[in-house]
């Protein structure tokens, strides 16, 4: 609980400065590039899966195992997961900068955003470098760091993002993005090794190839997971913005966006606090431990995104109006992302829970089950635009929360 009040509370702090200036940048962008930001982003988010699960929730899993019994298996697998984080961040960011041209014509649809997309491609070695340090973090518990350096970081990368983007427009944002993200990666680099040196481990590169197979024995179905599920996230909003106003509709949904972060990394924060304790308590096999860490997960999970969920929905109609005039048809689809958001949460829950059990294969086919039912509503429900697009989306999560509680819940409530 100490762990996810801390993640919380970092979650809160950096999640309510994006939406501060989210809502200005949306004004200043209009709808229409608003819609290019979104796809630019989503289309950076798809690169950079397979880094992201290569080098993420198996380094907080064996870590959290490691870090008391065996602190030098602990600094191995710290070490791979940086290295995998930089190695597969760079091939992902050379895949991007080398056929942004060809997607942005090709399939949105719009060639003025190749080169955005080339520039934007060094977000990707970016991003996958700092998962693998967070990820790292949250194996040693140090959840205070994480949030204070949430914090810190919020407070710079907000005014950069703001001032990039009424300064340069769309080409200021991406630029903005990149800054901050670079400042990610070396503020947390340096909380990592001190960190790393009060837990007793070292900062030693050698010896790291030894942990490949132990990581890759549950990072390969993540990534399979990645390669998969990400194009046909992305290929959704590709179908939205190749149909009519596709961008000025893609623009209302990035509009909801930042609503449905904050939702989502509250649920996403609490998840995170107690997955280091779940994975110790699998690895032990402490039923009794489990069942009231999954009973405290659930009850505040509950509690914290059911009621932002329907106080957002409520006052949807406000809350798009402050984007401007041509923004303020956009409510329902407000309504819908926060609806999206707090399911979304459950779904998180259930899918910490397979892998912290260690239940990979399982996790794989849950996604594999979702991203079928969102491509498949999404082509059923485009004609309604980000209305229907948001919809279908809710639809899969829905599907997906219901077959995780089918899949996880008999697991953690077994009598053996």
């Amino acid at each position: 609980m100490r762990g996810a009040f801390w993640s919380l509370a970092g979650a809160i702090i950096a999640r309510g400065l994006a939406l501060a200036v989210a809502i200005p940048v949306g004004r200043h962008l209009g709808r229409e590039a608003l819609g290019s930001y979104g796809v630019l982003q989503a289309t950076v988010a798809m690169f950079g899966l397979p880094a992201s699960f290569a080098a993420g929730l198996a380094t907080t899993k064996y870590i959290a195992e490691f870090r008391q019994d065996d602190p030098d298996r602990a600094r191995r697998v710290m070490t791979l997961a940086l290295i995998l984080g930089v190695l597969a961040g760079s091939l992902s960011t050379a895949a991007l900068a080398l056929t942004g041209p060809w997607l942005a014509s090709g399939t949105l649809g719009d060639a003025a955003l190749g080169p955005l997309l080339q520039g934007g491609s060094i977000l990707v070695i970016l991003n996958g470098i700092s998962l693998a340090q967070s990820s790292s973090l949250a194996g040693l518990e140090a959840f205070r760091q994480i949030a204070r350096t949430s914090a810190i970081l919020g407070t710079i990368s907000a005014p950069i993002l703001l001032s990039g983007t009424l300064l340069f427009g769309l080409r200021g944002a991406v630029g903005a993005l990149v800054i901050s993200q670079a400042l990610t990666v070396v503020i947390n680099q340096m909380v990592l090794r001190k960190v790393s040196r009060e837990a007793g481990i070292s900062t030693s590169l050698a010896g790291w190839t030894v942990e490949l197979h132990t990581v890759a024995r549950f990072s390969l179905p993540l990534v399979a997971t990645g390669l998969l599920s990400a194009p046909i996230t992305w290929a959704c909003s590709a179908m939205l913005v190749n149909s009519e106003d596709g961008y000025s509709e893609m623009g209302l949904v990035n509009a909801g966006a930042p609503f449905f972060a904050i939702v989502v990394f509250l649920g996403a924060s609490l998840s995170h606090g107690i997955f280091p304790g779940l994975a110790d308590a699998f690895a032990r096999t402490d039923r009794v431990s489990i069942q009231r860490m999954v009973r405290a997960l659930m009850l505040v999970t509950v509690s914290v995104s059911v009621p932002l969920a329907i106080a957002g929905a409520i006052a949807s109609p406000w809350l798009i109006g402050l984007y401007g005039p041509q923004f303020r048809n956009g409510w329902a689809v407000v309504a819908i992302t926060f609806a999206t958001g707090a399911v979304y949460c459950f779904h998180l829950v259930f899918s910490q829970l397979l892998l912290a059990a260690g239940a990979v294969g399982r996790w794989f086919w849950l996604h594999l089950g979702w991203s079928g039912a969102q491509v498949a509503l999404t082509y059923l429900m485009l004609r309604w635009g980000a209305v229907g697009f948001t919809s279908a989306r809710l639809g899969s999560f829905l599907l997906a929360a219901g077959l995780g509680a089918r899949l996880v819940l008999p697991r953690v409530y077994r009598k053996d």
